[in-house]
């Protein structure tokens, strides 16, 4: 017997073990063929959504409590070799009057022709009356909206001060804006826009960024920027050319008598990182902490919502200095 007819009986005689390794060498090879190809759909099909999101958008600098000054986007696109589109980002709600249908945790986005272009469409907002602006598809599909179909927006004037806080203002403090819809956007228009990494996209309403403006009184402001075609270390290096005081909120302010300069925000508090800068660049410094208390009091006389001011004063851990305004309210001497 030779080895061709070893080989041939061997595989006569064992066929039925032969066949089950057969089998599973196939069954094996077609499950990780699936794999591999689910895996390289499902690649795809995230690719394709965050093209969809983002267009063709690189870098992007956001602040959703702060706003910068819009001048800021044509400073780094002159500079940049890409586009850098201002936008104003908020949140609200939208209506459709006539069915009363509603949407809550609407994404807001005040847009001009720079944001189409990094989207990679066409401007949907050329040749657009006042009062027109564009949705996306997940919030027609909620709201059942049609082009020509009218719309109430409804979102929260800006505050830097905390709705709940004593003297906060007014309790009612929305905006309300009635549109006409003129085009629903799909995912291949940019209607996908959004910066959180969400395979839902968010309902969306694309407003003329000057009418976003006037409507929050934010001329000349926005909060975010997009950038396409730069790299990271050179739209740093850039906006550090260009970042201003009043990008930050803060600004400097002379003291009467010529007594020295003061560092002021519009928000509540300065940012630490701010004061840290402040008091290195002008070395001989010191902080000063207003806040707003509920009220002061002496025995059963009581002074409500007072300002209490830590200013650096050499003074003692229980010791306070107060006002002859205050003295007299509560009656308080020196000692008490």
């Amino acid at each position: 017997m030779n080895r061709f007819q070893l080989i041939l009986r061997s595989l006569t005689f064992y066929w039925r073990t032969h066949l089950g390794v057969l089998a599973g060498t196939i069954l094996t090879g077609a499950i990780l063929t699936g794999a591999l190809v689910v895996g390289d759909s499902v690649r795809h099909s995230l690719e394709q959504m965050g093209v969809a999101r983002l267009g063709q958008t690189d870098l992007a600098l956001t602040s959703p409590e702060q706003f910068f000054r819009l001048a800021l986007a044509d400073e780094l696109q002159g500079e940049l070799k890409g586009t850098v589109a201002p936008v104003l980002l908020w949140r609200g709600t939208a209506t459709e009057p006539e069915s009363r249908l509603r949407a809550n945790d609407v994404q807001i986005v005040g847009v001009e022709e720079r944001f189409w272009k990094i989207g990679g469409v066409a401007n949907q907002l050329t040749g657009a009356a006042s009062d027109e602006v564009v949705v996306n598809e997940r919030l027609a599909q909620r709201l059942q909206l049609e082009p020509e179909d009218s719309i109430i927006i409804r979102m929260e004037q800006p505050s830097f001060v905390s709705r709940d806080a004593p003297l906060s203002g007014k309790a009612d403090v929305s905006l309300v804006l009635r549109a006409k819809v003129r085009v629903v956007a799909g995912d291949d228009q940019f209607g996908r826009f959004g910066l959180a990494a969400n395979q839902i996209p968010p309902a969306s309403i694309f407003v003329p960024l000057s009418l976003l403006q006037q409507k929050m009184k934010r001329e000349g402001q926005v909060n975010t920027l997009l950038v396409a075609g730069n790299a990271a270390a050179e739209a740093n290096a850039a906006l550090q050319r260009h970042w201003t005081l009043k990008d930050v909120g803060v600004e400097f302010r002379p003291l009467p008598a010529g007594k020295g300069t003061e560092l002021r925000t519009d928000a509540v508090f300065l940012r630490p990182a701010i004061a840290e800068a402040a008091q290195k660049l002008t070395g001989d410094s010191f902080t000063v902490l207003t806040y707003l208390v509920n009220e002061l009091t002496k025995g059963t006389k009581m002074a409500p919502y007072s300002f209490v001011t830590a200013a650096g004063k050499e003074l003692n851990e229980d010791e306070v200095t107060i006002n002859s305004l205050l003295a007299e309210d509560l009656g308080a001497q020196v000692g008490d």
